[in-house]
């Protein structure tokens, strides 16, 4: 799986553990992608199975070019397991815990822009306490 891809699958299993998660918040500017590295990476996402709900529009000139729209995306459990093997980690574990773990691993990774969006989802818990 292409570095890009897995920063985005990443990012999506962030967003599912926050206190109010919505997937469709998750874009290519927020993790320093391009729109194109983006787009591939959502489609390569959503044909092996690790996210669903993905509307591909097929574009047919350039007064209406190819789109992806991720506004209505879920997580599939096929990726949230994907995310778990990689960081080593059990989905019975607490929220709030996950998120810890995946942000040692998007520092370890250089992911330096998804471990900022982990930080502040990770923040989230203690100002809902």
């Amino acid at each position: 799986m292409r570095e890009e891809t897995k920063k985005l699958l990443f990012a999506m299993y962030t967003e599912v553990n926050r206190v109010v998660p919505h997937l469709g918040t998750v874009n290519g500017r927020m993790l320093g992608m391009t729109e194109q590295f983006f787009n591939s990476a959502v489609n390569s996402l959503y044909t092996r199975g690790f996210i669903s709900g993905v509307a591909i529009k097929i574009g047919d000139d350039d007064e209406h070019p190819a789109s992806i729209s991720t506004e209505n995306v879920l997580l599939t459990r096929r990726g949230a397991r994907f995310v778990e093997k990689q960081v080593g980690m059990s989905d019975a574990l607490p929220k709030q815990e996950k998120l810890f773990r995946l942000k040692k691993k998007a520092a370890d990774m250089g992911w330096d822009e998804l471990a900022v969006l982990i930080q502040k989802a990770i923040r989230e818990f203690s100002e809902n306490v």
